[in-house]
């Protein structure tokens, strides 16, 4: 099965028309963000914007999304580009997003006000994973969150900061069918126990 097939049904299959709910805490304050993934999050999210010398790119993201569950756009074309290096390292962990959401150890930070990075985005989601973290950059767009940036890199340089950490209390997962106007419970995680981020 091509690879880029593949990662583009898994995202449809795990991610899209799901909503996950995340509630956390800071002192006495708590909030709630709804995150969705949709089309037009998937070219950003593996970086595909990146590669400049591959005409067929350029289209609108939620055709190109298309293009690739068409088959219309293959991996081998994608590893042609003289850019290829810039998201290789995303195109290896996209199937890793719900394994960050639901990790034992899941840590959360708002950046607004509090921290910048070259990434515009309201909110980070952060795990430790093998050697280094999963990084989860979220904008809120009204109602619902959505993803900007996700990677991952060996170094705790977006996470560990002087900025004031929020625990999650709870990630909460639902899929909805619009078509029949219904909500689908599929899995909600406690955390008892959430650490802070440990320095």
């Amino acid at each position: 099965m091509d690879k880029l097939f593949e990662i583009a049904e898994y995202y449809n299959n795990n991610l899209i028309k799901r909503v996950f709910d995340i509630s956390v805490e800071k002192k006495k304050k708590s909030m709630k963000i709804s995150l969705c993934f949709s089309p037009m999050n998937f070219k950003h999210l593996l970086g595909l914007h990146k590669l400049t010398d591959i005409p067929f790119l350029s289209q609108k993201s939620e055709s190109l999304y298309q293009s690739i569950l068409n088959k219309q756009l293959l991996f081998d074309d994608v590893v042609k580009s003289k850019y290829y290096y810039q998201i290789e390292n995303r195109i290896g962990n996209i199937q890793n997003i719900k394994t960050l959401l639901f990790a034992k150890e899941l840590f959360f930070k708002s950046l607004r006000g509090e921290f910048s990075t070259f990434i515009k985005a309201d909110y980070l989601l952060a795990q430790k994973f093998e050697d280094g973290y999963l990084y989860l950059f979220l904008v809120q767009e009204s109602k619902y969150a959505a993803p900007v940036s996700f990677f991952f890199d060996e170094s705790d340089k977006y996470f560990k900061h002087n900025a004031i950490h929020w625990n999650i209390l709870s990630v909460e997962e639902i899929e909805y069918d619009k078509t029949k106007g219904s909500q689908k419970w599929v899995f909600y995680n406690t955390r008892m126990k959430v650490g802070k981020y440990a320095n």
